[in-house]
């Protein structure tokens, strides 16, 4: 299923599903009536907050009954004030929410105020299934196992259209992807024709990371040979880092170790 810009907040808010609107540093999107969520980047202003809300009063045209995805993970910072905003919404739509989230997964980047972001809803007594994964991937594959990943890279590529994603992040990470992950910092840099330094600064000013986008490649790497191998160090000899890397990169994306990931990616 392919997501349609609505034209304006009220063409949304009128009839959600299928449709996507930019809000500020977010967007606010609805799969179908029971799935809704919005992805958030930067540093949001209560501005940006407040637009986002002013979408969220789509979910009152859902299923009775649906499912919400907030991803924060490529989040910089929260001003108190956009929190506060946020959390006074969620208060006075406190009741009928509670009959109609289903389930709420929040997608956490490191810091608490994104970690706030993402669980705010349970935070303020909302009283229904919350999960909470640091990998964009991972929630996307628990509430939708058919379509998922289909429904991430779409969401990933218009949040990268609306960022006005700068090639080099492209070029990194096509390169990444050939290379499965192994590629140092500084063979990366060679390889596109920059010092270390300027890469790193352009992607950073681009609002991402070298780091971030190597462990992006290697989390979906090791994810396949998690499928075809039963032993640990031979899954990170073939990603070309340590047992305890591999271990540290599958709880940072998943939240379990490599053995249970494994266990519940062969069972479906």
């Amino acid at each position: 299923m392919t997501l349609v810009g609505a034209i304006d907040d009220a063409s949304f808010v009128s009839a959600p599903a299928g449709r996507w609107r930019r809000a500020g540093c977010s967007i606010v999107w609805a799969h179908s009536p029971t799935l809704t969520g919005c992805i958030s980047w930067g540093r949001p202003t209560p501005d940006d907050t407040r637009s986002v809300l002013r979408l969220f009063e789509g979910f009152t045209r859902l299923a009775p009954r649906f499912d919400v995805i907030l991803d924060g993970s490529s989040l910089d910072k929260i001003e108190a004030r956009s929190l506060l905003l946020f959390a006074d919404w969620m208060r006075k739509n406190l009741e009928p929410l509670r009959h109609r989230v289903r389930r709420h997964v929040g997608v956490n980047a490191p810091g608490v105020s994104a970690f706030m972001l993402a669980g705010v809803l349970p935070l303020i007594g909302g009283g229904w299934p919350l999960t909470r994964v640091q990998e964009r991937r991972r929630a996307f594959r628990l509430v939708l196992p058919e379509g998922g990943d289909e429904l991430c890279d779409e969401l990933e590529a218009l949040m990268d259209q609306v960022r006005g994603l700068s090639p080099l992040v492209s070029q990194v990470r096509d390169l990444l992807a050939r290379r499965q992950g192994r590629l140092s910092v500084l063979e990366a840099a060679r390889a596109l024709g920059r010092s270390v330094r300027s890469l790193q600064r352009e992607l950073r000013e681009s609002g991402y990371s070298y780091r971030q986008e190597q462990q992006a490649v290697q989390f979906r790497r090791a994810e396949e040979l998690l499928e075809e191998e039963d032993k640990i160090a031979v899954v990170a000899a073939r990603l070309g880092i340590s047992e305890r890397t591999l271990i540290a990169l599958v709880r940072a994306h998943s939240g379990v170790t490599p053995a249970e990931l494994r266990r519940r990616l062969r069972s479906g």
